[in-house]
């Protein structure tokens, strides 16, 4: 299979790939033309060259899948020392543009109940790609999430989320019907844009106590957004659900979410 039919296949699946293509070349280098598929975790498929030249593509593309931005890298095959150096013999240059394709922001909600389903649609019709982890196989169903990309589902929520395949740029939300704090802390423990968790302030603060007192550090604490969602006096889960989402898109945005009014 080559890197067209590899595309085609990937975007078929709405799967986020990275494109490296060697776009000049001089001087004595590996190759003077190529092409590579990068996937988030490291994956590839065809070839820019092979040795340190690629290894430290493959770097920049899941980089640039995780940003959801594009790349030019520029690499000097000698040993001069130079920014762009990469310390080899061949003596020659090499520049590859690095593209990511498909990226969108993925929505992780771990708990499929009635605000999880809601979360679920709202985020599909904003264009986000959907993911639901949760310990209910009778209950969370293709039939019943047929906007979720992914379901990881088994009979109890740690293997639920052995199964999960995490992205660095997802966005995770924690609703489930039971086992709030194991599911708290297994994602404190991984990489991810925006990590929130439904509940009361006192629910919260509860928690909050109790893992700062099994030692978890302030500040891995503080990367919590808990209780999750702005104060828009949201009752149904499809109310919640918008003040959840934008809260998420304030946040990853780096905006305060405060009203376009207001700045008259």
């Amino acid at each position: 299979m080559d890197v067209w039919e590899k595309a085609a296949e990937l975007a078929g699946r709405d799967t986020p790939f990275a494109m490296a293509t060697i776009i000049e070349s001089s001087g004595s280098t590996p190759r003077s033309s190529g092409k590579m598929i990068v996937l988030a975790d490291g994956t590839v498929f065809g070839t820019v060259g092979g040795g340190l030249v690629e290894r430290r593509t493959v770097e920049a593309a899941r980089g640039a899948l995780a940003e959801g931005r594009n790349a030019v890298l520029d690499f000097s095959l000698d040993s001069g020392g130079g920014p762009d150096s990469l310390d080899m013999d061949c003596g020659g240059a090499v520049k590859i543009f690095v593209e990511a394709v498909g990226v969108r922001p993925r929505l992780l909600v771990a708990g499929g109940g009635h605000v999880g389903l809601a979360l679920a649609s709202a985020a599909h019709a904003l264009g986000w790609r959907v993911a639901v982890a949760d310990d209910r196989p009778d209950y969370v169903t293709a039939e019943r999430f047929p906007m979720a990309a992914s379901l990881y589902v088994a009979g109890d929520m740690d293997a639920a989320l052995a199964l999960v395949r995490h992205e660095a740029g997802d966005r995770v939300v924690i609703a489930t019907h039971a086992g709030d704090e194991r599911t708290l802390r297994h994602f404190m423990g991984v990489d991810c844009a925006y990590l929130g968790m439904l509940g009361s302030r006192r629910k919260v603060a509860e928690l909050f106590r109790r893992l700062a007192a099994d030692g978890v550090p302030a500040g891995r604490l503080a990367r919590v957004h808990a209780p999750i969602g702005l104060d828009l006096g949201a009752e149904t889960p499809e109310e919640i659900a918008v003040s959840v989402l934008a809260e998420i898109m304030a946040a990853v945005n780096g905006t305060d979410a405060r009203p376009f009014s207001g700045e008259r």
